[in-house]
């Protein structure tokens, strides 16, 4: 047993003793706060910055985003704009509304998911307006143009011109009228999803019955486009549609109107063409009449 005597003897070493285990105690547990105050701070840290995501290229409206065209980077998150995109899922698989600039950050107000096209309204960037117009098989490219796709509209154009004998002829001629335009729906449809499936079972069909190709294909164009296919199509004007690259996003200067002229110049450079011959105007016959001195000529038909 422990000698009291000896205890009290020995009590300011007990004190401090005493005084060195409190002391050690407080320590830790000061320790113990400071770093449970440490990894709330860095917990804190990570929560306040937020993965964004960039476009890599310029991505142009109805285009369906994928992974390779984006760029992650963190961002703190007192400086993100709102509806920004902060994953993936958020982005990948959607549809642009509006064009999306290189370097700028995804928001979900510009995006639209497949499936959700049913409201073509929707579907159509701001400045547009959607047009539907009827092709052939040809014209249509035989059914493979998508919603999504970008094309150029030609038009096969009757123009009067002067013919060789220098009568008045009507002679065909390709103008491409609008570059670069979005094809907003096919066929009423606006779910390139829908649309492959529909095929799809359509080629499983095709012993029993024909394949049925669609006519009708929607545009987006600019309100003064608009007007003139509309024009183009009271008037019975062919429309052609010729299918673009998606990295192609470039315009070209307006070429001259495709004509018989301009093919055989193309196929024999030396080729020039032959302009109708001017009529030649003969002079009335005329008569001369003495009359004393003096000879008159006077012209057939006047007296």
């Amino acid at each position: 047993m422990l000698d009291l005597k000896q205890i009290l003897k020995n009590r300011p070493l007990v004190i401090s003793l005493i005084l060195a285990l409190v002391a050690i105690f407080m320590m830790q547990s000061y320790l113990n706060q400071q770093k449970q105050k440490i990894a709330e701070e860095l917990e804190e840290q990570k929560r306040q910055v937020a993965t964004v995501f960039l476009a890599k290229d310029n991505i142009r409206a109805g285009e369906v985003i994928k992974r390779d065209m984006l760029k992650s980077a963190n961002m703190p998150i007192r400086f993100l704009q709102p509806k920004t995109a902060t994953s993936l899922e958020q982005i990948e698989g959607r549809v642009a509304l509006v064009p999306i600039e290189k370097g700028e950050y995804i928001l979900l107000t510009k995006l639209m998911a497949r499936g959700e096209g049913e409201n073509l309204a929707q579907l159509t960037p701001p400045g547009k307006r959607a047009v539907s117009i009827v092709v052939d098989s040809i014209a249509g490219l035989g059914g493979m143009v998508r919603p999504g796709d970008y094309v150029d509209v030609i038009s096969i154009i009757p123009i009067p011109t002067m013919g060789a004998d220098g009568k008045q002829v009507v002679q065909a001629t390709t103008v491409t009228l609008f570059q670069n335009v979005l094809v907003l729906a096919v066929g009423g449809k606006t779910d390139l999803a829908e649309i492959l499936a529909e095929e799809k079972k359509k080629k499983s069909e095709e012993k029993t019955s024909p394949p049925v190709f669609n006519p009708i294909v929607t545009l987006a164009l600019a309100p003064e486009e608009a007007n003139i296919v509309s024009f183009l199509q009271e008037q019975q004007v062919r429309l052609r549609l010729a299918l673009r690259s998606p990295g192609d996003a470039t315009t070209v200067p307006v070429q001259p109107p495709a004509t018989w002229d301009m093919v055989l110049k193309y196929l024999y450079p030396g080729y020039t063409p032959q302009m109708p011959e001017e009529e030649v105007t003969k002079p009335p016959p005329t008569i001369e009449i003495q009359r004393g001195p003096k000879k008159e000529a006077i012209t057939s038909g006047e007296r």
